[in-house]
């Protein structure tokens, strides 16, 4: 589910590994027997890690740039000479969690908290769509 937004676009059985998870806990499988959509509970521990890695993105890291090779040392030297800045985005981050990303008691509600709105089109039917494609 950490990949949910991308689902139909990236990774075609990542969105399926929290459904498969909780409806055979016992190991590996090859193909998800239960194709009903669960309980949003079920998601929700998924979801808000994606959001909270999101968030450090969004938050943390926005004003890092560079190309694919680049990008790692031009973090690290934003790391290095930016704690403050690092710091309030902590406590903003902390803000997100605690007030909008745990509140959340249904996925259309998670994606307008993430702002998938504009990627997510239909959040009430998202998940059983991509259940329904697997």
């Amino acid at each position: 589910m950490i990949v949910l937004a991308q689902a139909r676009h990236s990774q075609p059985s990542g969105p399926i590994k929290t459904q498969a998870r909780h409806s055979q806990p016992s190991g590996p499988i090859k193909s998800l027997s239960n194709k009903n959509e669960e309980d949003y509970n079920v998601y929700k521990p998924y979801l808000i890690f994606f959001g909270i890695i999101d968030g450090i993105y969004k938050n943390f890291f926005k004003n890092v740039a560079g190309t694919d090779e680049q990008w790692p040392s031009n973090l690290a030297d934003y790391i290095r000479h930016n704690d403050e800045a690092l710091m309030k985005a902590s406590e903003r981050l902390l803000g997100i969690y605690t007030d909008e990303l745990l509140p959340c008691t249904s996925f259309a509600e998670f994606c307008d908290v993430a702002e998938l709105l504009d990627v997510i089109i239909t959040p009430d039917t998202f998940i059983a769509d991509v259940l329904k494609g697997m």
